[in-house]
């Protein structure tokens, strides 16, 4: 296999990139300003180097702990569970919601051995032993894996009983995930949340 057909494969194992991409991205980059492929070359690498989970949320940092866990401005009493960073992100570009996060790292689906083992749940029961946590916000993506989630999560967490548990209110699709959503959508499924009900 020659350099250009190796690079065009490479390119492949970034999510929804197909062969008409990659081959976009090969002959962009082969055409390119020398500077500008160097430059992301080097922030490839530091990306791989330099990021690791917040020791709190789990979200990517540089430092210890990432800049909305370290911000006072926030609402720390207000918890919001997601399953993956591009979830966080997706809300977060909202603007709209002034709490904290928790990333889970995934959802349970035990056919795939991603039980509560897999998840980031030993790290949330104990940042909520540690904090004055007043809400947690089961916002898991609204399919079958994260209704079985959050309902697992509920039943672990409602023996805390000074904190309420909510979701989203059903304006978000079913069969969706958060990060395929409209701004609008995720901000009013998460201002018009409703309390978590016994299942």
């Amino acid at each position: 296999m020659n350099i250009i057909n190796e690079l065009k494969e490479a390119f492949k194992i970034l999510p929804g990139v197909g062969n008409r991409t990659a081959q976009r991205f090969t002959f962009y980059t082969i055409k390119a300003n020398k500077e500008k492929i160097e430059r992301l070359s080097d922030l490839l690498k530091e990306v791989k180097e330099k990021i690791h989970p917040c020791k709190i949320c789990g979200n990517p940092t540089t430092e210890e702990i990432c800049p909305i866990c370290n911000n006072d401005t926030r609402d720390h009493s207000t918890v919001l569970i997601v399953e993956n960073t591009e979830d966080l992100y997706q809300i977060e570009a909202t603007g709209k919601f002034r709490g904290v996060y928790h990333i889970l790292g995934g959802h349970l689906a035990p056919l795939e051995n991603i039980t509560p083992e897999n998840l980031r749940i030993k790290e949330l029961i104990d940042r909520i032993e540690n904090n004055d946590i007043e809400e947690i916000i089961l916002a898991l993506n609204p399919n079958t894996a994260g209704e079985v989630t959050s309902i697992y999560l509920f039943d672990l967490l409602k023996k805390y009983k000074d904190i309420k548990i909510t979701k989203p209110s059903i304006g978000l699709p079913y069969g969706s995930t958060i990060h395929y959503l409209d701004n609008y959508t995720i901000m009013q499924g998460i201002s018009d949340r409703k309390e978590f009900k016994e299942q």
